[in-house]
């Protein structure tokens, strides 16, 4: 199970327990932070009951734990862990017993401050010896280090073994929380609004009773995949490839923002700024493209370039969000990055016509593409004429002959009354 909450994450098996094999631990900015956490109570692992993901940045875990005190065949001790990705994690054990309880209670912590990658490719190093700081444990790297906090403090820490224990008291029917906060040096975000204020709450209602929770589940999604632009950290933007990669995608992050329009434009404005900022200013066939990577087509097809996408998309979503009330003063500061896509649009088509891709799949056209050029030469003709820019025009132009073009080349007829080809 994967919670989100980025720049922190925490990928936990159903169990509960971080035993730190494969990708298990908590990870900020793309280092894993804790990779071991094991409850022990009474000397026993509690045996697992249920795991399930409560929210995008939270999971929640119950089990039983039995112990010589119990006094018929079910057991008396309950554990609740509650953990999240923003680097927490809380521990409740419930006694439903009719006498009092003193049960001794160990958490095992280890990690290796690995990098990301480096554990999804199999490569994460040993566990690295812990020191007892202040009320937990703490790791240290010469690039890195990690600090395990608890509360309340525990009565022992054996560094050695990381090993933090509580003598609990547990009253008839009470209970006992261990609170544990993972942490490093550098900020969970950096100073400013914070990235959630980019898109503003909502609430859904329909007939289905469940519009309203897949609405807010959905933002909740969203919300969990915000980044700041480091360069420029008022500047929101949505990730994508969590939890391999959590870093920018223009393509994703643009269409994100667009379908968050009728919510807000904050989160187009950001995002159009940060991909802004990496338009190509190279020679002709690279001026005006905006960078990708590239997307895997399958068996039959070479990878797609998600630069191109993004570089067909920003005129289109600039476009959008000024209908749906971006500032002019905004729309005016985009604009030349918009048209410069225009330009590079115009700049790149083939000699037969339609657009083609860099990279491998060089001399190709996909219908996609084709689709995705249409839409933004048509909109960005639409923009550039509101605006009083100049292009329009050849924009309205270069949309209708490539529409003529398609029907009458890429359309494929059959009984069901045709489709286009792929490619």
């Amino acid at each position: 199970m994967i919670s989100v909450a980025l720049p922190g994450l925490v990928v936990s098996a159903e169990h509960g327990q971080l035993t730190g094999h494969g990708l298990e631990g908590f990870y900020r900015h793309g280092r894993r932070l804790l990779a071991r956490c094991q409850l022990k109570v009474a000397g026993r692992e509690p045996i697992a009951l249920q795991g399930r993901p409560i929210s995008a940045d939270r999971a929640r875990f119950f089990a039983v734990v039995r112990t010589p005190a119990d006094s018929g065949p079910d057991p008396e001790i309950t554990v609740e862990r509650l953990r999240q990705a923003e680097g927490s994690e809380r521990i409740t054990l419930r006694s439903s017993s009719p006498r009092p309880l003193r049960l001794p209670v160990e958490i095992e912590l280890g990690t290796d401050l690995a990098e990301l990658g480096a554990v999804a490719a199999g490569r994460g190093g040993p566990e690295l010896p812990g020191s007892v700081h202040d009320s937990g444990m703490r790791w240290t790297t010469a690039d890195a280090h990690a600090v395990v906090s608890a509360h309340p403090s525990p009565a022992d820490a054996l560094a050695s073994a990381g090993v933090l224990r509580w003598d609990v008291e547990l009253p008839p029917g009470g209970s006992y929380t261990i609170e544990l906060h993972i942490r490093t040096d550098r900020p969970a975000r950096p100073p400013g609004q914070a990235a959630t204020h980019s898109l503003p709450q909502a609430e859904a209602e329909g007939d289905d009773p469940r519009v309203g929770p897949l609405l807010q589940s959905g933002l909740d999604d969203l919300r969990a995949l915000l980044v700041r632009d480091p360069a420029h950290p008022l500047d929101v933007h949505v990730a994508a490839g969590v939890p391999w990669r959590t870093g920018p995608a223009p393509a994703e992050a643009l269409w994100a923002a667009r379908m968050a329009l009728p919510l807000s434009t904050r989160l187009a404005a950001a995002t159009l700024r940060a991909v802004a900022r990496t338009q190509l200013e190279g020679p002709v066939g690279e001026f005006g493209r905006i960078p990708g990577p590239l997307r895997d087509a399958g068996p039959h097809l070479p990878p797609s370039c998600t630069g191109v996408e993004a570089t067909l998309a920003f005129p289109v979503v600039l476009a959008e969000a000024r209908r749906w009330g971006l500032a002019e003063t905004e729309v005016a500061e985009l604009l030349p990055t918009a048209e410069r896509c225009l330009r590079w649009l115009r700049a790149c088509t083939g000699d037969d016509g339609y657009l083609g891709e860099p990279g491998p799949a060089v001399g190709l056209a996909r219908a996609e593409t084709q689709a995705h050029a249409h839409r933004a030469a048509v909109l960005g003709a639409e923009l550039l004429r509101e605006c009083g820019r100049p292009g329009a025009e050849e924009c309205a132009a270069w949309a209708a002959g490539l529409r003529e073009r398609f029907r009458e080349e890429f359309w494929i007829e059959d009984l069901a009354g045709g489709r286009p080809a792929a490619a």
